[in-house]
């Protein structure tokens, strides 16, 4: 089964494909549009690709850049871009090498995309997360999550997506004169027959591969490949060959500064040249070892340093959202508050003028206004409920509210017509009153005359 991981990090290598178009133009160019867009979901989409063109040159910013992305999404509703956002967030922890993070998100851009039902997407999504569990050495999952994605692109006929994902993809790189891809397909079987212990079927792989790694200057993959060929000589007791493959892996990694291909050629050639008794070479290599792992242990310190730095900053940013947003919803809540507390002081005040010596109209609208304004309060106060339990639906939000206006609206006329004439025959009484006491007062006057 192990066979279908060969496809696995040709990932990377389309996503290198892809970033020779990110180029510092196009950065300045989105910037600018950004600075012009007004509208959210726009906004949303600029940030992601931002955050897709800068993974090629800081990922720190690319990852703050895909947040940005995500939570105006989020705020907006709009899937697409909190999957897109998230997907870039995974690949950003992926080549930092936090692999815990770039699964969370990886999982949560596929969780949206299920929704959206484009197999397309979902059969990326799971080819993204297999990649992740083969970084984790995690194979079974890594398979489970291939098989997927195989499966789907199959059922959905997508004949692209299959060049990275099916064994016929080799065939189909090959048919496009696509080197890089052919190159490290064979490198990959090769790793595969390896660790299966069928070393001549690997070396056969190895040496499709060099040729054609060599033709597109892949000399990251070709150190791997010649460590490879090294190892699989060696298990054929073939030192000699061994040898002569592990110095060119050793040679070619250490030209480029590929300091992992680096450290495990010149181990192998420390074994090497121990079995063959020559222990001056031996010890030089050791040497060499014991120093680049050294250097190579301090790289990954200073990089997993760096991963608690910027994940402590994107903690306090977090906090830092999570307070503006308390805060805000306190803001709301009070002017809930007094409004809430505004709409008896309405009534009180319908009820006060309505003793008092103003025209009829006056009176009318006063009683209007309170009552519009309780009926508005309901509904606000309504809002957010519907909303959240209809997940964000809109035709089922309006359904609601149609159902809720069909039953208000009545109640709301019903309850005016009560309300208004009652205001008004209490005016109409006290102005009655007031001109009867008014006459009294008149015939207790004394003539004049």
């Amino acid at each position: 089964m192990k066979r279908w991981l060969w496809f696995i990090p040709l990932l990377f290598c389309f996503n290198s494909l892809l970033a020779q178009n990110a180029t510092q133009d196009s950065i300045r160019a989105y910037y600018k549009r950004l600075s012009l867009e007004k509208e959210d979901t726009s906004r949303a989409k600029l940030l992601y690709v931002l955050a897709y063109y800068y993974q090629f040159y800081n990922l720190d910013s690319s990852i703050i850049l895909a947040r940005s992305s995500y939570e105006l999404s989020k705020a907006r509703h709009f899937e697409k871009g909190m999957a897109r956002a998230s997907g870039i967030m995974a690949g950003g922890y992926n080549k930092l090498g936090n692999y815990t993070r770039a699964l969370e998100y990886y999982l949560e851009a596929l969780k949206i995309l299920e929704r959206s039902k484009d197999p397309d997407d979902i059969s990326r999504a799971h080819l993204d997360i297999a990649m992740v569990y083969s970084s984790k050495k995690e194979y079974d999952k890594a398979l489970e999550y291939a098989f997927r994605s195989d499966s789907i692109a199959r059922k959905n006929q997508l004949n692209d997506l299959l060049l990275y994902i099916i064994h016929n993809s080799l065939d189909s790189a090959i048919a496009q004169k696509n080197d890089l891809v052919a190159g490290t397909a064979y490198n990959n079987l090769g790793n595969i027959f390896y660790k299966k212990n069928q070393l001549p079927q690997a070396i056969e792989h190895y040496n499709q591969s060099v040729p054609l790694l060599r033709s597109v200057q892949d000399d990251n993959t070709l150190s791997e490949c010649y460590l490879g060929m090294a190892r699989c000589y060696q298990g054929l007791n073939n030192l000699d060959s061994s040898m002569y493959y592990a110095r060119k892996a050793y040679d070619l990694s250490s030209g480029n500064g590929y300091m992992r291909h680096q450290i495990n050629a010149s181990q192998l050639l420390v074994d090497l040249y121990q079995k063959e008794n020559l222990i001056d070479s031996a010890f030089r290599y050791q040497q060499t070892f014991l120093s680049l792992k050294d250097s190579f242990d301090n790289a990954e310190k200073l990089k997993e340093l760096h991963n608690l730095t910027m994940n402590e900053d994107i903690r306090q940013e977090e906090l830092a959202k999570e307070a503006y947003k308390l805060k805000e919803e306190r803001k709301v809540k009070l002017q809930l508050l007094l409004i809430g507390l505004l709409i008896p002081l309405s009534f009180l005040v319908s009820a006060f003028i309505s003793k008092k010596k103003v025209s009829k109209r006056m009176v009318e609208l006063s009683g209007i206004f309170s009552l519009l304004f309780l009926f508005e309060y309901i509904t606000l106060l309504l809002h957010p409920v519907v909303a959240e339990k209809s997940g964000h639906s809109p035709v089922i939000e309006i359904v609601v509210f149609v159902l809720l206006a069909a039953f208000l609206s009545p109640a709301h006329h019903k309850i005016e017509h009560w309300f208004v004439t009652h205001l008004a025959k209490r005016h109409h009484h006290t102005l009655h009153e007031k001109k009867e006491k008014g006459q009294e007062g008149n015939t207790n006057l004394p003539d004049p005359h």
